[in-house]
């Protein structure tokens, strides 16, 4: 890795009645936001110009996000708003989109959204804060390299220094396995030498104790306490637990499924669509899958309720998984709570930072940061 020195030597350290600041681009519905909030930081600025994502934003977390267009918002537009000079910032973070990157698609780069990685780049220069950390698919690595590169070289070019790496949530208390990048970048020429992603506090279950970590949170201790549901029911009481109703050739197949783990392929073939004949007995063996309850759940993308979909039936009822169930996994409170349709509602969740994996990257920058005191 290498460092490079400029005039950005040292950052003033709040005050205990004060917080470090944060911008969050591509807030979405709140994730990074939260994880950040919860580790103690002043989200002074959260930036999304989706409506249905920044209506459940403020909701939840009583605050609007700006909607503005990040191909054409310019960096001094941005520092405006949030009341900050160039250098005044501790922290910018963002989850630019993925959809040109992510493996559920074929190789496309033609997305428009690929060039807001590097615009991110070039706000993070312009507005030169203390942190800048990004999250993505581990496909910004591969059909997405080009782009990546491009991120880190104008970072570079700008006096950042940059580590980055794949990192598992599991490994950081989420109860899903979702591999992402993150990459986060300094100016502060102490903490450059040292530079390093946050370290993992759990692990796979059989290597906790060897590793003196904890083992990997389950869907079992995630949502086993919610009320059963059937297809199309709703629990009145809990917000978000409703369960899509499915059509009887789907509950048909949902009910060959063998509880805790099974699949398409333990189906009888006779009750198999075309499209799961020709694949045959390879490929795609996790559509129609149930979550293992003692295993962490799977990535949940934004068609998380669909069985079609992934693995995202529920372990034992016949049914795919509810809005509280995929909020739950994605690690946001039991207090958050989504207006919208099911089908927009999983598309937010599905598209969301975790709670808690941000927090863990929150509480390492702040940990980072109080060394300089």
């Amino acid at each position: 890795m290498g460092v490079e020195r400029t005039s950005k030597t040292s950052i003033s350290i709040p005050t205990p009645e004060e917080s470090f600041s944060v911008i969050d681009l591509f807030s979405g519905i709140g994730g990074m936001s939260l994880g950040f909030t919860n580790a103690k930081f002043d989200v002074n600025l959260a930036i999304d110009n989706n409506d249905s994502a920044n209506a459940e934003y403020e909701r939840n977390l009583g605050k609007k996000p700006v909607s503005f267009d990040l191909f054409t918002t310019s960096s001094k537009e941005i520092m405006g708003t949030a009341g900050i000079e160039k250098g005044d910032l501790d922290i910018l973070v963002g989850c630019p989109p993925c959809q040109g990157f992510t493996q559920l698609r074929g190789r496309n780069l033609n997305y428009r959204t690929n060039d807001l990685v590097t615009k991110m780049a070039n706000l993070a220069v312009e507005i030169e804060p203390s942190f800048v950390v990004f999250e993505n698919v581990p496909g910004i690595l591969t059909k997405g390299k080009q782009y990546f590169d491009e991120y880190l070289s104008i970072l570079s070019k700008g006096g950042y220094c940059t580590v980055h790496g794949k990192l598992q949530a599991a490994d950081f208390g989420v109860p899903q396995r979702r591999t992402r990048v993150i990459a986060i970048s300094t100016k502060i020429n102490e903490l450059k030498e040292n530079l390093e992603l946050p370290k993992p506090t759990h692990c796979k279950p059989k290597l906790a104790k060897k590793k003196k970590l904890k083992p990997w949170r389950t869907v079992r201790d995630t949502i086993s306490h919610l009320p059963p549901l059937k297809s199309g029911e709703r629990y009145p009481r809990i917000v978000n637990h409703e369960a899509s109703k499915h059509n009887e050739s789907v509950l048909r197949m949902i009910k060959h499924v063998p509880h805790d783990g099974g699949n398409r392929i333990d189906i009888p073939r006779k009750y198999w669509l075309q499209c799961h004949k020709d694949l045959k007995t390879k490929g795609a063996e996790n559509i129609y899958g149930r979550m293992h309850w003692d295993q962490p759940s799977l990535t949940l993308s934004s068609r998380c309720t669909v069985p079609a979909c992934g693995r995202f039936i529920h372990p034992e009822q016949d049914r795919g998984m509810t809005i509280r169930e995929a909020l739950l996994l994605q690690t946001f409170p039991r207090s958050y709570k989504l207006g919208t349709g099911l089908a927009e509602a999983a598309r937010l969740v599905g598209n969301a930072m975790p709670v808690l994996f941000a927090e863990k990257i929150a509480h390492h920058l702040r940990n980072m940061l109080e060394q300089l005191e």
